[in-house]
């Protein structure tokens, strides 16, 4: 009787450098004509309650990860105070935004990964913050940051105190919204505007491991395989992404792995037409 027998190794292809921090846009560039309303977005504490939503595109991310921190280049400082802010995440299919909206909207289908007090406010560097809910990011759409700043009442900096390095994305590409208020939390419509400022996310291959794996399993009307067996795993990670699947076969008991076929992103595996006893 020839046979499939339940073994199988499972591969976990890594990335060269597992964490990685994309710039956007790359090279951090100084950009021109914006104001102080809009630069010292989205950390501000002009106003007692400031909101910004941003939008940075997946071509410009580059790939899927684990997103694990957010900077914002602070390029002037000017007595700037410490402020509580709230940062939401969340994917996006749209590439800028097309109308006014409310914050409640923007944070609608987001992930809250951020919530606590900033200080140390350093001129000429990157304002890192890392999230302590980490988000997973698929690669495929855009991704939308949504910060609140709450330092309460009127505020309590001037204008410029802060001021952070952006982009003009050209006329009409609105890839930023701002709403700011005193006295409580804005709740209508914002403004759109071009100046959106660099960010750094620190993105690790959310492939960073060998997953454990318990057998395999051969999908065929019995082990007598005359055509040819459908392979599928037991038990692997199912919730993770960026997992690659090399199915290896060797003649029954001599542990003699070569690769069958090629890597694939599906743990269900159709193996050739087998003439002896086999091991996978």
């Amino acid at each position: 009787m020839k046979k499939v027998v339940g073994v199988a190794m499972l591969f976990c292809m890594l990335l060269a450098d597992a964490t990685a921090q994309v710039t956007i846009p790359t090279g951090n560039p100084v950009g021109t004509g914006s104001n102080t309303t809009l630069t010292r977005k989205p950390y501000g504490a002009f106003f007692g309650f400031e909101r910004t939503a941003l939008i940075y595109l997946a071509s410009e991310i580059g790939g899927p990860g684990q997103l694990n921190a957010i900077g914002f280049y602070l390029e002037t400082a000017s007595t700037p105070v410490n402020v509580p802010v709230n940062i939401h995440v969340k994917h996006t299919a749209a590439a800028t935004f097309a109308a006014t909206s409310t914050v409640a909207t923007e944070q609608t289908g987001a992930t809250l990964v951020y919530s606590g007090t900033l200080s140390g406010w350093t001129a000429g560097a990157w304002k890192t913050v890392t999230l302590t809910t980490p988000f997973t990011y698929n690669g495929t759409d855009n991704l939308e940051i949504i910060i609140e700043s709450n330092f309460g009442g009127s505020g309590g900096e001037g204008s410029s105190a802060k001021a952070f390095r952006y982009t003009n994305q050209g006329t009409g590409v609105n890839r930023g919204q701002y709403w700011q208020a005193d006295g409580s939390a804005p709740t209508g419509n914002g403004t759109l505007f071009i100046y959106r400022p660099n960010v750094q996310l620190t993105i690790a291959n959310p492939c960073s491991g060998t997953p454990s794996i318990s057998g395999a399993t051969a999908l065929t009307s019995s082990f007598n395989c005359s055509g040819t067996p459908q392979l599928t795993l037991t038990s692997y990670p199912l919730t993770a992404t960026g997992i690659t699947y090399q199915w290896q076969s060797s003649p029954a008991g001599l542990g003699t792995w070569t690769n069958v076929g090629t890597a694939q992103s599906t743990p269900v595996f159709t193996a050739p037409t087998i003439t002896a006893s086999t091991d996978y």
